[in-house]
């Protein structure tokens, strides 16, 4: 029952607060800019794609807060990227391989994630109950979980602990009164094997 409180009022909450840098509908391929409690997002997708990459970006940020330990200070917004075509994403990063769909980098002039949503890597809707595509959100949500870590975490923990930690938050999926963890990805269950 709890869970269900806490679900519906971060999602309130979250919704409220997002503050668009201008307003009507944005078409793809031109900046935009929008903002909430913990994420600065500039992104080239349809405005309503990216207000509901945005809030999702901050209900997975609450449930973080509830899953590991943290500082009672946050720190900066993280700003995020979301590039709709490989022209813009391989300007983020030049020599960055075409089958990357996303990156965190922690450098001293930014803090950042850069992701892509190109149709090639959104979310296939056929998927079964306990698989989830690899989709633009998959590794939004994969890089949330390594800046939270490194920017919170007070323990240097091995490299396998950290992606393996990244990868089991990262597929979570939320419902209005829910939120269902641990499922694996498609694509990167084939590497295990």
């Amino acid at each position: 029952m709890r869970r269900r409180t806490v679900l519906q009022g971060l999602a309130a909450a979250a919704g409220a607060s997002l503050v668009p840098s201008a307003w009507g509908e944005t078409k793809p391929g031109r900046w935009m800019r929008l903002e909430s409690p913990n994420f600065v997002m500039f992104s080239t997708e349809y405005e309503e794609k990216s207000r509901n990459e945005l809030l999702a970006l901050e209900r997975f940020h609450a449930l973080l807060l509830r899953l590991i330990p943290h500082e009672v200070h946050p720190g900066p917004k993280l700003t995020v990227y979301l590039v709709g075509n490989r022209r813009d994403f391989t300007a983020s990063n030049p020599d960055m391989s075409s089958g990357v769909a996303g990156y965190y980098e922690a450098r001293l002039e930014q803090i950042r994630t850069v992701n892509s949503a190109r149709a090639d890597f959104e979310r296939q809707r056929d998927m079964p109950r306990n698989v989830r595509a690899l989709d633009s959100r998959v590794v939004m949500f994969h890089e949330y979980v390594h800046h939270l870590s490194f920017t919170n975490m007070r323990v240097a923990y091995p490299p396998w602990y950290q992606e393996g930690f990244a990868e089991f938050l990262s597929t979570v999926e939320f419902t209005d009164t829910q939120c269902d963890i641990g499922k694996f990805s498609n694509d990167r269950a084939a590497w295990l094997a």
